[in-house]
């Protein structure tokens, strides 16, 4: 039989690259569910800086559009599945002036096969709208964890 397998992506983190400010890290869910220190640090009383003009690169159609598309493109690794592998693979790549991805690598892996199915299924997402600084395109690194779990 089958196993449903359910795949999400827990949090983006991004900075642009070769600056030094670098923005909050945007969350599928709370990253208190998963990242406990976090939520302390999220409770810090440091002043929060925000960089003028800056907006970040966007997956056509949003995170819940990029969500959707590892939903669909994931194929659970079946060595991995036999052997119950679960748990993150966290990737980094650029999205480019272009809104392309290039880059692209384990930062962190979890299988040899789960690690080269994170970065497959990467490689083929669409062209994102780039990032922007001061109204011009910029290119911008992300880090994410892909996160692979057997659903029970």
């Amino acid at each position: 039989m089958r196993k449903n397998l359910f795949f999400s992506i827990v949090a983006v983190l991004f900075s642009v690259a070769g600056a030094v400010a670098q923005q909050n890290p945007i969350a599928a869910k709370p990253a208190t569910q998963d990242f406990p220190e976090m939520a302390r640090a999220s409770q810090s009383t440091a002043p929060v800086v925000k960089q003028k003009g800056f907006r970040s690169p966007e997956f056509p159609g949003g995170k819940d559009k990029m969500y959707e598309y590892f939903d669909q493109q994931i194929r659970y690794p079946a060595a991995a599945l036999k052997d119950r592998v679960q748990g993150d693979v966290f990737v980094k790549f650029t999205v480019r002036k272009d809104g392309s991805i290039m880059d692209a690598k384990v930062i962190s892996g979890l299988d040899p096969d789960c690690d080269k199915e994170a970065l497959r299924v990467l490689l083929t997402m669409p062209k994102w709208q780039p990032g922007t600084q001061d109204d011009k395109p910029v290119d911008m690194n992300f880090t994410m964890p892909v996160r692979f779990v057997i659903d029970k």
